[in-house]
């Protein structure tokens, strides 16, 4: 039989439609008997046409195209129950009903991954903000980071005169502070601290020392109060004794190598570094 001898058959989309509405296992899909006089379309007695079944399995087709498509004018776009991606196909699962896993990367190329009710969760990888490497901002387990330290104006560290209204970037956070007394007798302890600087005492001056990276410049913002007994004491860091891996201070005209202090010092700058 030659493809001249063959008829279109155009699917319409009520057809379709009523397919995916019938049940997938038990709706009419009427197969040929042995001994009967195969047929296109005819009926008659002892004739078995095989077209309304192709004519069926081709409106499943359509049903299932448009339905997961949407680009079949005239059928409504289905749900699924559960969908996985795997990366290689054809596995079966048991991930949960309502739910989208993938093995590797879920991507919103224009819009946004939103979380109308539940949480957006990462269980090992981080959570990141930002396409450019330099300036993406990354929640992981123990908290937020800033994975670039781009100065640009988008950057975590974006120029002075960049306006950030209730935005929390590398530029605005605390990079240390420190709680510490000294005993009078040269020795200085840090009760607490974030950041990992060191205390030491030399020349009537309290050194914090920064463990790496260290600050781009000495403009870093040095803030600290403290006393002794119960009097307060003026804090103040000479622009001189700020370098960009240490800072000196001091508390009043009080030598910390022989007199009880005690004091907390909080330092903010810029690490691009």
């Amino acid at each position: 039989m030659a493809i001249g001898d063959q008829q279109q058959y155009n699917r319409l989309a009520a057809d379709a439609e009523a397919a995916n509405a019938a049940s997938a296992l038990t709706s009419t899909l009427l197969l040929a008997r042995d001994a009967k006089r195969q047929t296109a379309d005819s009926n008659g007695t002892g004739s078995a046409p095989v077209n309304p079944s192709v004519k069926t399995l081709a409106q499943m087709i359509a049903g299932i195209r448009g339905a997961l498509w949407g680009n079949v004018t005239g059928i409504a776009l289905r749900t699924v129950k559960s969908f996985y991606a795997d990366g290689t196909g054809g596995a079966t699962h048991t991930k949960p009903a309502g739910s989208v896993f993938a093995s590797n990367n879920i991507v919103a190329e224009t819009g946004d991954v939103l979380s109308s009710a539940g949480a957006v969760e990462s269980s090992v990888g981080p959570v990141r903000a930002g396409l450019p490497a330099a300036e993406r901002a990354e929640l992981r387990l123990p908290g937020l980071s800033f994975s670039g330290v781009s100065s640009g104006a988008s950057g975590a560290n974006p120029p002075k005169t960049e306006v950030i209204p209730n935005q929390y970037r590398a530029l605005n956070s605390i990079k240390y502070w420190i709680t510490f007394e000294t005993d009078g007798a040269g020795a200085v302890t840090n009760l607490d601290a974030s950041g990992g600087a060191t205390l030491s005492i030399a020349a009537g001056k309290i050194i914090v020392t920064f463990p790496l990276p260290d600050f781009d410049n000495t403009s870093y913002g040095v803030f600290g109060n403290g006393g002794s007994a119960g009097v307060a004491a003026a804090f103040h860091a000479d622009p001189a004794d700020k370098l960009v891996g240490s800072c000196k201070f001091k508390l009043g005209s009080f030598d910390p190598a022989a007199v009880a202090l005690y004091g907390q010092v909080m330092i903010c700058g810029r690490q691009t570094t």
